[in-house]
């Protein structure tokens, strides 16, 4: 009897822990490693992309903050795909992003906001520990010894290999919506990537596409589902990109400004031609369809790379260039 409750107590324990820093590096070391091997080097894409500003976007309302979210690309066609690593870093192969509809951002919002609600609520850290407290429970009841360096890869290899469970796929689908709306996306552009993933899969059966998660088909109608539950009428047509109707924000543009004169030079190219520019798009700010104003918006987005901004500056200044595209 001692020992059973002596187990009750260690699972519930461990079921509540969570990976520590270290262990979210070794698993993802693993993850990158095999990543390296099957495809190639993650890179980071500019942080100007089309990519970057909406991941980051997305990450802006997250609720987990004590992992570092970071973007990165593999140029890898010939499979679709994409990766969370528990320290924080998302992984896509240019097989998906060059899939998506040029131009949609819901849509990309998407398969981003996926990949970050498993990062959110912890997917990989919830199979440790379940795998954890099989393998403590077994221990403890044989009176055996565990090769507890070996659980943690033994977990990521079985995710990388076999995904996560459907229940925790179709989690990350609606949460991944959840922040969507959230960030000022419409989730109803998920319906648009999972239609794209069953064309895609039944065109090109040697494809390799997603691999690690369920059929597209299966995904679509609990995803259709879930907005209906939701309120949305699925039917409607959507606008091709949010960004055509954003409203354009004076009084952030005259924060970004302010931000331009203050900050640093970052060593490259010319700071003061990037404030004059800017400068010249707040005096054209009412006259948004002039060819001076897109003129001086194209010499603002060239020189901005010029200044150095901190991160919390960088994010609005992100912001004020998905206004100025639209």
């Amino acid at each position: 009897m001692r020992c059973l409750i002596l187990c009750l107590l260690l699972l519930t324990s461990f079921a509540q822990a969570q990976l520590s820093p270290e262990q979210r590096e070794e698993s993802s070391d693993e993850i990158r490693d095999q990543i390296r091997r099957e495809y190639g080097e993650p890179t980071a894409p500019d942080p100007h992309s089309f990519v970057s500003t909406i991941f980051y976007r997305i990450v802006e309302v997250t609720e987990r903050k004590d992992i570092q979210y970071r973007v990165s690309v593999v140029q890898e066609d010939n499979s679709v795909n994409a990766y969370a690593l528990p320290d924080g870093q998302v992984v896509f192969l240019t097989g998906l992003l060059n899939r998506l509809p040029s131009g949609d951002e819901d849509a990309v919002a998407f398969v981003a906001a996926h990949e970050i609600a498993h990062l959110e609520r912890d997917h990989l850290g919830r199979l440790a520990r379940n795998a954890g407290m099989t393998s403590l429970l077994l221990g403890l009841l044989t009176q055996g010894s565990q090769e507890w360096l070996q659980l943690l890869a033994n977990v990521t290899n079985n995710v990388l290999v076999s995904g996560y469970s459907r229940g925790m796929e179709t989690e990350a689908d609606r949460r991944g919506m959840e922040l969507m709306t959230r960030a000022g996306y419409d989730p109803r552009g998920a319906l648009t990537t999972l239609e794209l993933f069953q064309q895609i899969a039944s065109q090109s059966p040697g494809l390799d596409i997603f691999p690690t998660h369920p059929h597209p088909a299966d995904r679509y109608r609990d995803a259709q589902a879930y907005l209906k539950s939701q309120g949305l009428a699925v039917n409607e047509e959507r606008p091709v990109s949010p960004r055509q109707s954003q409203p354009r924000d004076g009084a952030l543009a005259r924060r970004v400004h302010d931000y331009a004169r203050q900050a640093a030079p970052s060593g490259v190219g010319d700071p003061q031609a990037a404030r004059a520019a800017l400068q010249r798009v707040l005096e054209l700010w009412n006259e948004p369809g002039s060819p001076a104003f897109r003129e001086a918006v194209r010499a603002w987005q060239a020189g901005r790379d010029s200044l150095s901004f901190p991160p919390e500056q960088w994010m609005e200044v992100l912001q004020l260039d998905l206004q100025l595209e639209s």
